[in-house]
């Protein structure tokens, strides 16, 4: 007997009966429940029983029902969903069946005791569908089949939180956070960038950004011209003809200062641009601050420079060799297309304060072919007596045996100072000064050929030029004196206030204006083959960068100490042409008393040794001395050097490219060097 049966009373008096707390909960009232009641009533011995029943299936029922159950734990709450979950995971919403009403029971029979009335039904939830029915009905899950479904709905739930992770959008924290942290490449790529090809950080920012396309196109194309004209015509002219005209080195003065300006604006602007909307930390932003900075510096500096060296060299170019407002002048090959050769007078002015007057201390002849430009460095001696002039010169009238106004000091370095005591008897100078008119006449008329230009140059700006290259270096032959010879207006001997040691030397400008000055202990043509081995050295070792730092002093030093009547149209010529001399071998000829001599010279066979010498199919004078040239010669034995056979002839460089003078053996003593080390105030 249920707890049920022995509540109820015996009699047929009806007393309340005691509800389950399960009765409360929430009940499918289906068929089942209606034959349970049915079958009760007709059968009081079954009451126990039907109550029984339909207490379990309200409670069956109430798990699925879509009414909030009362549960007693947490278990129980959660064992409920475990359930419905497993048994119609993805049941489909259906609409609620219909609730049809119980049927009728029948009558009680009078002696039959007293059944309570099943509680009335409650109206299902909405929610509630047809599926929550049939789990009702269903067997109670195990607790294994419980705990596999919690383990399938916690990974169900781990992989959705996953995927709502990877696809979700950050927030506002988030992307500014990376952004913080992203920022600072991107800006210190894009401002290189945007240095690099002007406007490009702007066209990233703003792709119809007209400010940008318009630099960038601007500056591609400037890239695009530069490129093709050189091409075309060559970097070599083209160089040339930039700096050859003070016309376009002004205005190419004005582009770089504008372009500096505007390149400075653009790294500014983008900066700008690259970091706007973007954080940054505080040390980040210093980096970018000095990035900035260093790339203004970076392309401020070379164009600032070349801007002002653009500005010097334009007053240069007018000052020295004019301007006629020629934007381009021509090509070498325009200039000299019916001259194969052009002969250029090079003179060195000696004007120190302990002279008088202008006197020419060294005069050079450079004959060069305009086409391949090999050229011959011809020297012309300093005494040599009796010049004489061309034939259908005034000054040949007035001298028709040569120069003599002087006596027995008729030489050819004293035209100059006759000429400017005597300029009516010079005539016209041709726009030049009457000493350097005179000096030339008397060149033509004893080499034989004509001058097509001229180019003297101050000793202060050889001196300048070396200090300007950073020293000259050369392997010195034997002790230099500086200083000594004889005082010509007293005659007493000069003081030696220093010495340029023997061997590799790096020579400054004061050395080196001595190397090629120094009498003392010498003659003339070792002193004549010391400057062609001087200058031939210089030329060799001229090198554009160590100029370019010191362009404006030396560009000062020239204005005062070069003169040259080369006009401005031809300067671009020969730029192109000093270029391709020093691709080529320099011929080096000495005028000595092998050739004629000095005193009372023989001029024909001066003339014809010249055109020898000029020739290039002709051996150079130092290959004639050595018995080079076509000859073949057997090998002869090597003679210990003598005075006759040891001493290099006078003038001449030995094999080592070293000037001696005559009498002089290499190696032996010079007389009055005190040894290495006393190189004197320079």
């Amino acid at each position: 007997m249920t707890k049920n049966s022995e509540e109820q009373p015996q009699s047929g008096t009806s007393k309340p009966v005691k509800q389950f707390r399960a009765s409360s909960r929430p009940s499918f009232r289906g068929q089942h429940s209606a034959s349970a009641s049915q079958s009760a009533g007709n059968n009081p011995n079954h009451g126990s029983t039907s109550n029984s029943a339909n207490n379990n299936t309200s409670a069956n029922s109430a798990g699925n029902s879509g009414a909030t159950p009362q549960f007693r734990t947490r278990r129980e709450r959660l064992a409920n969903e475990n359930r419905r979950s497993a048994h119609a995971p993805n049941a489909p919403s259906t609409p609620p069946a219909p609730t049809t009403p119980p049927p009728a029971s029948p009558p009680q029979a009078p002696n039959t005791p007293h059944q309570p009335e099943p509680p009335a039904p409650r109206n299902r939830p909405q929610s509630v569908n047809a599926q929550d029915h049939v789990n009702a009905q269903q067997p109670r899950p195990s607790a294994g089949s419980r705990a596999r479904a919690t383990v399938g709905n916690l990974r169900t739930r781990t992989r959705s939180t996953l995927d709502n992770l990877r696809t979700r959008k950050p927030t506002e924290g988030e992307r500014h956070t990376k952004q913080r942290y992203d920022a600072f490449p991107k800006v210190v790529g894009w401002t290189s960038l945007g240095t690099l090809l002007p406007g490009l950080a702007m066209i990233r920012k703003n792709r119809n950004s007209k400010l940008g396309w318009f630099l960038l196109i601007g500056f591609c194309a400037g890239i695009l011209v530069t490129g093709i004209m050189t091409l075309a015509l060559g970097p070599i002219r083209v160089v040339a003809r930039v700096i050859s005209s003070p016309t376009i080195l002004n205005i190419l003065a004005f582009l770089l200062l504008a372009g500096l300006i505007i390149w400075v604006l653009v790294i500014i602007r983008s900066y700008i641009v690259s970091s706007r909307g973007t954080k940054m930390s505080d040390q980040q932003r210093i980096l970018s601050g000095v990035l900035v900075v260093s790339l203004m510096l970076i392309v401020a500096i070379p164009l600032g420079v070349g801007g002002a060296y653009s500005k010097v060299s334009s007053h240069t170019v007018s000052k020295i060799f004019g301007n006629d407002g020629a934007p381009v002048g021509p090509s070498k090959e325009q200039i000299w297309a019916d001259k194969p050769r052009i002969n250029v007078f090079l003179i060195g002015r000696d004007n120190g304060e302990n002279r008088t007057g202008t006197r020419p201390d060294t005069m050079l002849v450079a004959s060069i072919d305009t086409q391949s430009g090999k050229s011959t460095l011809i020297s012309v001696p300093r005494n040599l007596t009796y010049p004489i002039f061309p034939e259908d010169s005034k000054l040949a009238k007035e001298f028709p045996d040569g120069f003599n106004a002087l006596g027995e000091e008729s030489l050819i370095n004293s035209v100059w100072s006759w000429a400017e005591d005597n300029p009516e008897s010079v005539g016209d100078p041709h726009g030049l000064e009457t000493g350097m008119w005179a000096t030339m006449q008397a060149v033509e008329g004893s080499l034989g050929i004509n001058l097509d230009y001229w180019a003297s140059v101050d000793m202060q700006g050889f001196r300048d030029l070396v200090n300007a290259m950073g020293g000259v270096k050369i392997d010195v032959e034997r002790p230099i004196p500086m200083g000594g010879g004889e005082n010509q207006h007293t005659g007493a001997k000069n003081r030696i206030f220093g010495w340029i040691d023997p061997g590799e030397q790096k020579l400054s400008g004061m050395q080196a204006l001595w190397y090629v000055r120094s009498r003392d202990g010498s003659d003339n043509y070792d002193r004549m083959c010391r400057q062609q081995r001087m200058l031939k050295t210089t030329l060799e070792q001229v090198n554009p960068s160590e100029l370019a730092l010191k362009f404006p002093q030396l560009a000062n030093s020239s204005t005062k100490n070069v003169a040259t009547d080369i006009n401005q149209k031809e300067l671009g010529g020969f730029v192109e042409l000093a270029w391709e001399m020093k691709n080529t071998k320099i011929k080096s000829a000495q005028i000595n008393n092998e050739v004629t001599p000095t005193y009372r010279p023989d001029y024909d066979k001066l003339h014809q040794w010249v055109k020898d010498q000029i020739d290039p199919q002709k051996p150079s004078q130092k290959e004639e001395t050595k018995g080079g040239g076509n000859k073949e010669e057997e090998p002869q034995p090597t003679e210990e050097p003598t005075e006759e056979t040891g001493a290099p002839a006078p003038g001449i460089e030995d094999n080592e490219g070293k000037c001696y003078p005559s009498g002089y053996n290499p190696g032996d003593p010079w007389p009055g060097y005190p040894g290495p080390g006393n190189h004197g105030d320079h």
